[in-house]
């Protein structure tokens, strides 16, 4: 009998790389002969993936210094509220979710899913995570985590809720070395260790035919500033570094297009190539509208230079040149242990393929 396996990660948000995750694991699961079903890790109360129009994203308006604060603190005042209804509402909607369908087990995963605010705030992610795996070991339904990324410290109570998430899992297999050894640090447990989910392939890689361009994926600046700190460094200040990577493309001849693969990606590369403009330099940015408008950018590009992890691994797979602007740690470890190592992409999705069918033909079929 083939059984079911329910997927559980954030494939139905904006983010592309979140999208490409979830196609990779349904057929990764499908080519290991189980019956794939998924719901959205944060929200399993959307059932589709929604439409979203990255070309109508709009900039990010000046708040108001008197009414951010205002906000700021009324938000600290109501945070406990906030969390314990986010934890309710989620708890009925995974329940309702489990009892849709008679699954065999559960594989939460990919993504940054070990993650924190970073902020005296408690990650949402966490909360989903203690959530999921507490329904779930309820029902005594076998619990896996699989090709997660994790960060490196956490606020207390981030801490006791993935702790006690991690625990009740039946085995968890993480993406790089840095997020093991994190794991180990911060929860005592050992995880295995396996390529990310993006990289599986369904079918071969074919021989695409390349053009003389370079896709740069600007990182969007506020977020930048929020989650890795940018002391002192104004917006202009950042696009004149993006800037100098441009530079780097065009005098090698190349002809240079602004790409994204979330929201405010988008909203950023629209920025830096008004920015661009008052320097005399005309960049154009691709119309992007879904993860298959993507891949087909990434079929005919010789060059990407990205911040984000999922957009390298997905221009990997296409046989592009691929550089990472290191701004966090999983991007060090993938240039470490993706780019530098050399390894071709159809032997990355081979040694994922091998890796779980292996450990689920035998544990679960």
């Amino acid at each position: 009998m083939t059984k079911n396996v329910l997927i559980v990660n954030e494939g139905y948000s904006s983010n592309l790389g979140d999208q490409a995750i979830k196609q990779s694991m349904e057929a990764l699961f499908t080519a290991m002969g189980f019956n794939t079903y998924f719901s959205y890790f944060t929200n399993p109360a959307i059932k589709q993936l929604p439409a979203y129009d990255y070309s109508k994203i709009q900039t990010t308006p000046v708040k108001n210094r008197f009414t951010a604060i205002f906000k700021n603190k009324a938000t600290h005042l109501l945070s406990f509220f906030i969390y314990c209804r986010y934890y309710f509402n989620l708890s009925k909607q995974v329940k309702q979710c489990l009892a849709l369908q008679q699954y065999h087990m559960v594989v939460i995963g990919g993504g940054q899913l070990i993650n924190s605010s970073k902020s005296n705030r408690v990650s949402f992610f966490a909360i989903a995570l203690h959530v999921w795996a507490k329904v779930i070991k309820k029902m005594n339904i076998p619990f896996y985590i699989a090709g997660i990324g994790a960060a490196g410290e956490f606020h207390t109570i981030e801490k006791i809720l993935y702790n006690r998430a991690l625990q009740y899992a039946s085995n968890i297999w993480v993406r790089d070395n840095f997020s093991g050894q994190s794991i180990l640090k911060n929860f005592k447990l050992q995880a295995n260790l396996a390529p990310d989910m993006a990289f599986f392939n369904q079918y071969p890689v074919a021989n695409y035919q390349k053009d003389n361009t370079a896709l740069i994926g600007i990182y969007g600046y506020d977020e930048c500033k929020k989650v890795f700190g940018m002391a002192g460094k104004s917006r202009d200040m950042y696009f004149a570094q993006w800037k100098k990577i441009i530079d780097r493309y065009t005098n090698m001849r190349l002809k240079v297009i602004l790409f994204y693969t979330t929201e405010t990606d988008a909203a950023e590369a629209y920025l830096f190539q008004q920015y661009l403009q008052t320097q005399n330099v005309q960049i154009p940015v691709a119309a992007i509208t879904s993860l298959k408008d993507l891949n087909s950018l990434f079929e005919k590009a010789a060059y990407v230079y990205a911040a984000r992890m999922h957009a390298l691994i997905l221009a990997y797979k296409k046989n592009c040149r691929v550089e990472a602007f290191e701004i966090s740690q999983k991007l060090i470890s993938f240039t470490e242990e993706y780019i530098a190592s050399g390894r071709q992409p159809e032997i990355i999705s081979r040694q994922l393929y091998d890796t779980f069918a292996a450990y689920f033909k035998k544990e679960c079929i």
